[in-house]
């Protein structure tokens, strides 16, 4: 059976928790780690407030840095690079600033300027999914692939940078999904792109909503404390 684009959309929302649980939530608190296709494991921290706010700790054992969105401009800083934090432009803004939109692109869609169309239905990595093409106010399109059974997202592709690099067509699978404060929300995800060259594994052990966190949290760093001492950032 086909399904317009308001129908899916709203199935979506409310097998998420509804609406109203989705936007009770206002910070997000996220930590796990990525591994790549060599084996190499990144501890990953992640921050977010609404509308718009993202901050992104990342630690190996060799190096450590971290990446943001302020709400206007992108920055990074790489302590143990010696290097100062900057801003950035072009393909890594671009990247963070779509990445720090709250509740991804599917809440509220046409409130935030974006066109929602329906793909009708196919077969994204053996499961069965209703398709739905989402041009951003930017023009960027990424395709969600909603599981025809729970309506949660189960796949997503779009052409992208990948670490700031040439775009590139992106394919990152969404599973495990948990409540949090209400709200249904992915703790595992593979990301592959580059003609699987580029292959990321998200396993998130911990999500919390809701924890105080002020603006000047997100704002480019002066200097930036080690991630264990982020309970004096906050």
């Amino acid at each position: 059976m086909s399904l317009d684009a308001h129908t899916l959309l709203e199935r979506h929302i409310n097998a998420r928790g509804g609406l109203r649980a989705i936007l009770r939530i206002t910070t997000l608190h996220q930590s796990g780690t990525v591994t790549d296709r060599r084996g190499t494991v990144v501890e990953i921290e992640g921050w977010r407030k609404r509308p718009d706010l993202l901050r992104i700790h990342f630690r190996t054992a060799e190096s450590d840095g971290c990446e943001g969105w302020d709400g206007q401009r992108a920055w990074e800083h790489f302590p143990s690079a010696g290097t100062s934090a900057v801003y950035v432009d072009g393909l890594a803004s671009d990247a963070l600033r779509r990445a720090s939109e709250f509740d991804g692109p599917l809440i509220q869609a046409a409130e935030k300027g974006h066109t929602v169309q329906p793909l009708g239905e196919c077969v994204v990595a053996g499961l069965p999914v209703y398709g739905l093409r989402v041009v951003l106010r930017d023009g960027n399109i990424i395709n969600h692939y909603l599981h025809k059974e729970s309506y949660m997202i189960a796949a997503t592709d779009s052409v992208r940078p990948v670490h700031a690099k040439d775009p590139s067509l992106t394919t990152t699978l969404y599973t495990d999904y948990r409540l949090v404060n209400g709200v249904m929300f992915s703790h595992y995800s593979v990301e592959v792109a580059n003609d699987g060259a580029h292959n990321e594994t998200f396993a998130w052990r911990a999500l919390s909503a809701n924890m105080p966190l002020e603006e000047s949290f997100f704002a480019l760093p002066a200097a930036v404390a080690p991630v264990e001492n982020r309970q004096n950032l906050r």
